[in-house]
Parts: structure tokens; C-alpha cells; sequence
């Protein structure tokens, strides 16, 4: 019989692996092509989504493109959101055989580089959730930058198992 630590080192794999497949389409240039769905200054936001909420789980996770157009190294040191008493920067890291999450106090966006917020890597974590988060639903989050720039971004909630802005298991959203 599976224990709970095996299943959760293999859940955090499968988000692992998915996250590295769409790394590497994004390194190629898969996502940069889309209009973002808002900015601050040189740094454009791209496919806002957030998973629905299985059950009553009491957090959420939502992830999106990060594309910095400039000359200068940007980072997000901070999100905010009024569907949660508590918004953190999170990503993951590896304890031994275990997959944890920890907050994070900046996500780095390098100059005319593109950083990807997705499920097992950096992500929003959304803490205290005020309602459960249901699929179709859009809410607000804003994003800081270490410059003082901000831009609010309306964020698209996906199915309970999406593992892309597509709403998808893996790749079936993205464009090629």
C-alpha cells in the first residue's frame, strides 16, 4: 500500500515534470507571443490562471508568464489579492525525498528574460481563501515589482487537476 509520503514525492514529480516540459516551451519561445493580460513598466504578465479548489481546501496556488521587455532586472517582491487573508510568493524545493513549499522574498524577472510561475516552481500562494475557488471564476491579484511598479492582472481559475493556463493536464492549452 502507497503511504502518503510516497504519493505526495509523486505528485510533486508529475508537477515537477510538467513544469520543466513547459519551461522549455516557453525557452522557445511558445508563450512569448501572446498579448499580456497586463504590465508594469517593462515587465509584461502573460496567462493568469489559478487552480479551482478541491474540496474545502482553505489554500490556492495561481501561476502566469513573467516577461521583462527591458534593459534591467526586475523581480516581484510582493502580491496581493481579496479572495485571500494572506497572498505569498512561494516556490518549491526538495527536503530529501520530499517535494515542500516556502515563501520566497523576490521572484527574479532577468532583462529581457521571461520567469515562469507554474505548478511546482514559483507560484502566488493564495492562504485563507475567503470562499473556494470555482472554476469559470476570475478574481484580481496585483503584483509589486522592487521598482515600486505594480499592475493589477484579472486571473482565470482553471479546472481542480489543470496544469496549464489552458486548463489542461500538461501541454494541451499552449500554443506551438
Amino acid at each position: 500500500m502507497m503511504t502518503l509520503r510516497t504519493l505526495t514525492a509523486a505528485a510533486a514529480g508529475l508537477m515537477l515534470a510538467a513544469g520543466l516540459t513547459a519551461a522549455a516551451h516557453a525557452a522557445e519561445g511558445g508563450e512569448a507571443t501572446t498579448t499580456p493580460a497586463a504590465t508594469a513598466g517593462a515587465v509584461e504578465i502573460h496567462q493568469p490562471w489559478a487552480r479551482a479548489s478541491a474540496g474545502m481546501a482553505r489554500n490556492g496556488g495561481a501561476f502566469l508568464m513573467l516577461k521583462n521587455t527591458g534593459a534591467e532586472d526586475r523581480a516581484v517582491v510582493a502580491a496581493a489579492s481579496d479572495v485571500a487573508k494572506t497572498v505569498e510568493l512561494h516556490t518549491h524545493i526538495k527536503e530529501g525525498d520530499v517535494m515542500k513549499m516556502r515563501e520566497v522574498e523576490k521572484i527574479a524577472v532577468p532583462a529581457n528574460g521571461t520567469t515562469l510561475l507554474q505548478p511546482g516552481s514559483y507560484h502566488v500562494m493564495l492562504m485563507g481563501l475567503h470562499a473556494p475557488l470555482e472554476e469559470g471564476q476570475v478574481f484580481d491579484i496585483t503584483l509589486t515589482l522592487d521598482n515600486g511598479e505594480t499592475a493589477t492582472v484579472a486571473t482565470h481559475v482553471k479546472g481542480v487537476g489543470a496544469m496549464s493556463a489552458g486548463g489542461g493536464h500538461g501541454m494541451g492549452g499552449m500554443k506551438h
